[in-house]
């Protein structure tokens, strides 16, 4: 399962790449154009909806690297086994937050494309933009699930963690000498 959510979480992210490039793009052709006495019409609202396409399709691929910020201040002076029962806690909380986004997001698309809700200034409808972003949370929800397989696997197992610590404190150069 690792290697199909690393998969979506990279196809997701080079959607978000995308839409951080086409802010800059949309951006400088806003600011080139003022220079001529006009402007971009729908400019900001292009701008708003892929930030959301940007941050909401790249959560997953940062979460699967282990690129968020986690304070282990208190935890780190905790034993090992109560810190993976605290993070495996966490990481159950973390999946039902994002298991219930999900939900509300795909409502919240559905009723976008009943309605025919379309943004004022460009006249283009939203619920494309609500359904992407569900992806990018529903892959991220997938990367904290295979996050929660690995934490239990290693809580049940014997000295799982201090193998693994002991294998990253391992130098080649001490191995040749």
């Amino acid at each position: 399962m690792s290697k199909f959510v690393e998969k979506v979480s990279q196809l997701l992210d080079m959607g978000a790449r995308i839409a951080v490039a086409g802010i800059m793009f949309v951006t400088t052709l806003n600011v080139i154009m003022r220079l001529f006495g006009s402007s971009l019409r729908g400019s900001v609202e292009i701008v708003q909806y892929l930030t959301a396409l940007g941050v909401g399709m790249g959560l997953a691929l940062c979460a699967f690297h282990g690129g968020h910020v986690a304070v282990t201040f208190f935890t780190d002076k905790l034993p090992e086994k109560l810190q993976q029962v605290i993070f495996l806690l966490i990481d159950l909380l973390v999946a039902g937050f994002l298991g219930l986004t999900t939900w509300q997001l795909i409502k919240y698309g559905q009723e976008m494309q009943q309605s025919g809700e379309i943004a004022l200034t460009t006249g283009m409808p939203i619920y494309p933009i609500v359904y992407l972003v569900t992806a990018g949370v529903t892959a991220y929800l997938l990367v904290v699930i295979n996050g929660l397989g690995k934490s239990l696997s290693s809580l049940f197992s014997a000295d799982t963690v201090t193998n693994e610590k002991c294998q990253e404190n391992i130098n080649v150069d001490d191995l040749v000498s």
